[in-house]
């Protein structure tokens, strides 16, 4: 679990789009990534929702995950179908049925947004690395894995997040 939560209203001290071989700085984005990669070429397509079995999924990335699914109407909105115990501790409480819009700062948001938009034109994972203040003021710093999944294996409709994190305990 985590020892200290992110509240909404915390701007980023930092966000910034990685090329995906970063994933290496990361042991289980490495693994989730190989995992997706493999499910994927086994296809010939991108996986969807209901292709993704639980028992095949590493163990220890159960609390690091969130699916997330996109809403189109009215407006285009990305609502968190379910997450891991401990991206719910990070965020301080439970995020099944939240929107991704209800979690940051608008300015925070539209950076996020601009992300997700660009993966779901290339259809492939994106990186990212943030640093934020938490509640108590230690520096909480997270690396993020975004895999597109598709209930066609062709059109993005849906987010395998994959969340890694440290917290500055020295604070």
């Amino acid at each position: 679990m985590v020892s200290t939560s992110i509240a909404p209203d915390t701007k980023w001290q930092l966000h910034r789009r990685l090329p995906l071989a970063e994933v290496a700085r990361s042991p289980l984005l490495a693994v989730m990534l190989d995992w997706w990669r493999q499910r994927c070429q086994v296809r010939g397509s991108l996986i969807g929702r209901k292709s993704i079995d639980p028992v095949e999924l590493p163990r220890r990335a159960f609390p690091h995950l969130s699916l997330l699914e996109f809403i189109n109407e009215p407006e285009f909105r990305i609502r968190i179908v379910l997450a891991g115990d401990g991206v719910c501790s990070l965020f301080g409480r439970s995020l099944k049925g939240a929107f991704v819009d209800e979690l940051y700062k608008r300015e925070d948001y539209d950076i996020a947004l601009h992300d997700i938009r660009d993966m779901i034109a290339a259809a492939q994972p994106t990186v990212v690395y943030r640093e934020v203040l938490s509640r108590d003021d230690r520096l909480v710093s997270y690396f993020i894995l975004m895999i597109p999944l598709a209930s066609d294996g062709t059109t993005v409709d849906g987010i395998l997040s994959v969340l890694d994190w440290q917290v500055d305990m020295s604070t």
